[in-house]
């Protein structure tokens, strides 16, 4: 079974069909970056059933600091999104990143109990 992707070339008004993993999708995918990283996001989404997540950077507009611990981050600030419904909450560093998925995967009732937090 061969997958073909589409590929629109918006300038010459022209589709081009591709097999997947061909060169010519392999130079496509390296010569537009990150269309084909917008893509590839867009298509997780719909296949985990939530809306694309926003891509557009004037919407969201990068902080200097996380906004959850508001450290000046000297490194790069990761995009925070709920993983039910793709909604951008935030930009955070990478401390409070995993930070914040380890509580959403074990559970803030669970801290609580352990910490004897009522």
């Amino acid at each position: 079974m061969t997958l073909l992707v589409i590929c629109y070339n918006i300038t010459k008004m022209e589709v081009i069909a591709m097999s997947y993993g061909s060169e010519a999708v392999k130079r496509w995918r390296k010569r537009n970056a990150a269309k084909a990283r917008d893509e590839q996001n867009a298509q997780q989404a719909r296949r985990n059933g939530y809306a694309p997540p926003n891509t557009k950077e004037h919407e969201h507009p990068r902080p200097d600091s996380c906004e959850l611990c508001k450290i000046p981050s000297t490194k790069t600030l990761h995009r925070d999104h709920c993983h039910t419904t793709g909604i951008h909450r935030g930009y955070l560093c990478v401390r409070c990143n995993v930070m914040l998925g380890n509580i959403e995967k074990v559970g803030l009732q669970a801290i609580r109990t352990y910490l004897n937090i009522t």
